[in-house]
């Protein structure tokens, strides 16, 4: 239940933000072919469960996030799609850490007896795809939930 709500909320995070990130396109599953740039991947990725009390398991929910940027157009080489991956990935961070504070998408929406506690982006991986087109970022964005096991 709580991958397909949070899955939703967090891909609505980004698409409905994506004017502001100057993002063109977001999917929510792994992709590398895109009709415009930068573009946003984003899927599930981990999960882990522990105990938090005798009546209560903390949950960590964690998506892959991949932004995508294109170094083959005209007027533009690795140089510009690399410094132009960098804005948009800090606004992403930028947004990710806003949500953290405001929680205005992530956590509504869940069963009673799941708790929203926060939400975090981790920078991970740059890279490019092995054609060379693509220049890539990826975060790790990890969403912690407390779960009422009575």
């Amino acid at each position: 239940m709580s991958w397909n709500v949070l899955s939703g909320q967090l891909f609505n995070l980004i698409n409905d933000n994506k004017g502001t990130l100057n993002i063109q396109e977001v999917y929510g599953y792994p992709r590398l072919k895109f009709s415009g740039y930068p573009a946003v991947s984003l899927f599930p990725s981990d999960n882990s469960n522990d105990y938090e009390t005798t009546t209560e398991n903390l949950r960590e929910y964690v998506w892959r996030l991949r932004v995508f940027y294109d170094t083959k157009s005209p007027g533009e080489g690795l140089e510009e799609a690399h410094d132009a991956l960098k804005v948009v990935f800090d606004a992403l961070l930028d947004l990710i850490d806003q949500e953290n504070m405001d929680n205005n998408y992530i956590g509504s929406g869940l069963p009673a007896r799941y708790t929203f506690i926060n939400i975090m982006g981790v920078p991970g991986l740059w890279g490019e795809t092995i054609d060379e087109n693509l220049l890539f970022a990826e975060m790790a964005v990890m969403i912690r939930v407390s779960i009422d096991v009575s």
